[in-house]
């Protein structure tokens, strides 16, 4: 990747090539590669071979994949697309619109599991649900900023960020958690979900401005530091998948 391109990434996936059968844990038959989601498109890059293929020309601010149909589902300023994967021709063919929002929208995840999309709007502090065919609510939480989101589709719990603060929302009974200091981090600036774990890592800093990765339990209860160092300045993206962590 050059310096460029990797000045613009706004997320970064861990993709393993799944199917409905596929068996996560054999890593010689699914390689991993990255979908990189930058201003200029979307693109899928194998560190195996250092190749790059770009699957998608619109800019996008955030992505998540459905799982077992190797589909996306992105935002490009407040719209939110479904991207579709061809198996006749093993590419991504169709770029689905599925409805507008009235405010710029900062983040996306997907609930694979129940069929609903989350989307954060930063800018009037307001999380919507939606549909694949384009109903939505508005779901209202106590802050008044969304950043980041992430989720386990299984235990219905729904992360975000506000204001370098996380916080939680169960969507089974819309209760709403925040977790305000999570070991020494007393600043969040990324989240990432690895629902096989059920656990969440973390990027932020301590009281004396030092950059920490950490994993926390979902109660913000238990958590273990990974990595402390000047690698995580400025990070603009974190994913996780299978005990597997990028940023």
């Amino acid at each position: 990747l050059t310096t460029e391109m990797v000045s613009i990434i706004l997320i970064l996936w861990f993709f393993l090539t799944l199917c409905v059968s596929a068996d996560l844990s054999s890593s010689e038959s699914f390689p991993t590669s990255y979908i990189i989601a930058t201003n200029e498109g979307m693109i899928t890059f194998s560190p195996a071979n250092s190749s790059s293929t770009k699957i998608n020309p619109r800019p996008v601010i955030g992505v998540d994949f459905r799982f077992a149909k190797q589909d996306f589902f992105f935002i490009s300023n407040n719209e939110i697309f479904y991207l579709y994967y061809s198996y006749y021709s093993k590419v991504y063919s169709n770029v689905i619109p599925i409805m507008v929002f009235p405010h710029t929208l900062s983040d996306v995840v997907v609930d694979w599991v129940h069929l609903r999309i989350y989307v954060a709007s930063a800018s009037v502090g307001a999380i919507y649900e939606a549909t694949i065919t384009g109903s939505s609510r508005a779901i209202r939480i106590a802050v008044d900023k969304v950043e980041d989101l992430a989720i386990d589709p299984y235990e219905r719990q729904l992360f975000f960020l506000s204001n370098g603060n996380l916080g939680s929302l169960d969507l089974r009974n819309s209760l709403q958690t925040r977790h305000s200091i999570i070991g020494p981090m007393t600043s969040v600036a990324k989240i990432a979900v690895d629902h096989h774990e059920a656990i969440i890592y973390l990027i932020g800093q301590d009281v004396h401005g030092s950059w920490i990765l950490l994993t926390s339990d979902y109660t913000g209860s238990q958590h273990t530091e990974l990595f402390r160092g000047p690698q995580l300045t400025g990070a603009t993206a974190l994913d996780a998948f299978n005990s597997m962590v990028v940023w």
